[in-house]
Parts: C-alpha cells; sequence; structure tokens
C-alpha cells in the first residue's frame, strides 16, 4: 500500500510541475510552447508529460480549467447593491485585474486556438460567461440602445484593454480611467 501511495504522490508531483512549467513558460512569452519544453522545464521527461497530458491541448485544458476558477472567483463577489456609476467602476477594476493576471494565457490561447478547436470553443464561452455576467451586474444596459450595449461589451473586452496599455502604452491605472469614461458616456453618467 506505501508504494502505491508513495507512486501517486510522485505522479501528482510531476502533473503538478508540468502544469507549472506550463504556466511559467507562457508568463516568460512564450505563448506556444513545446512538449519539449514543457518537460525541461519541470524536470520531468517528455514520456511523463504525454503520460499524463494526452497531447498539449490536453494540458491547455487543464490550465485553462485552473483559470476559469479564479476567474469565477473574482467575479462572483462584484457588489451587485452599488449605483451604475459604483458597478461600472467595480466591473471596470475587477476586469482589469483579470485582464493583467491571465494575459500572456489569453494571449497562448489566442496563438493555439488554430491548432487546438478547444481554446476557441472555450474562449467563446468565457465571452458569453463574461456578457452573462455584465448583465447581472449592470442590467441597466438592457435599457440602452443595441449599438450602446455592443460598445459597453467592446469597451469592457480584453481587446481593447489589450491595445491600450500595448498599442497607446497605458498603464492599467489610466486604462481604467479611460475604460470607465467610454462606460460611463454611454449610460449618461
Amino acid at each position: 500500500m506505501d508504494k502505491t501511495d508513495g507512486r501517486l504522490q510522485r505522479s501528482k508531483k510531476s502533473r503538478d510541475l508540468i502544469i507549472s512549467a506550463m504556466l511559467d513558460l507562457i508568463e516568460e512569452g512564450i505563448l506556444m510552447p513545446t512538449a519539449k519544453q514543457v518537460a525541461q522545464t519541470a524536470n520531468v521527461g517528455i514520456r511523463t508529460v504525454f503520460r499524463h497530458f494526452n497531447d498539449m491541448e490536453g494540458l491547455f485544458k487543464e490550465i485553462s480549467s485552473i483559470n476559469a476558477g479564479s476567474m469565477k472567483s473574482l467575479l462572483n463577489d462584484i457588489n451587485l447593491s452599488g449605483s451604475v456609476d459604483e458597478r461600472i467602476n467595480n466591473i471596470v477594476d475587477r476586469r482589469i485585474k483579470i485582464f493583467a493576471k491571465f494575459k500572456n494565457f489569453a494571449l497562448a490561447a489566442r496563438a493555439a486556438k488554430w491548432k487546438f478547436k478547444y481554446l476557441e470553443k472555450n474562449q467563446k464561452n468565457n465571452e458569453k460567461i463574461a456578457v452573462k455576467k455584465l448583465y447581472e451586474i449592470i442590467p441597466e444596459l438592457k435599457k440602452l440602445s443595441e449599438d450602446d450595449q455592443h460598445l459597453v461589451k467592446i469597451n469592457l473586452s480584453f481587446d481593447f484593454w489589450y491595445s491600450l496599455i500595448i498599442q497607446e502604452n497605458i498603464n492599467d491605472a489610466k486604462a481604467g480611467l479611460l475604460i470607465k469614461k467610454q462606460v460611463k458616456n454611454l449610460f449618461k453618467l
């Protein structure tokens, strides 16, 4: 029994090292890590990587699942009872925190979605969840014209935030102020 427990513990440790290595590589800016790179970073054999994950898509799926839990917890505790102005501030601040935390993984998933169909499906699903959550937090959004609703969603998107921080070279604090201004203007606040 002890030998089995030891093997299970080593197996779990290897799996955790592989996941951590993949995340580390992505955080370093290697958006499409190879199994060989993951194995080297985790200090395990390449066969160990494929013993735990059938393919690199499986590793992306595992990390997506872990990230989804973190994102969900960050969005679920927004105060729904404040004014529209306060809720806009809260959702913008929270989304920027999420975007900053998961930026490289979001970029990696976008870079790999042509190769791994799961990632494209997952991105669309995450966007639907984000829109649903947006309408829960700011139900007044339904009162805006359809065009203005689209503009609010675009202003609160990863792509809009990313273009501000990368293309316009604006920090998160300034990006947050600009996004809040844009969204509040649409609500005529």
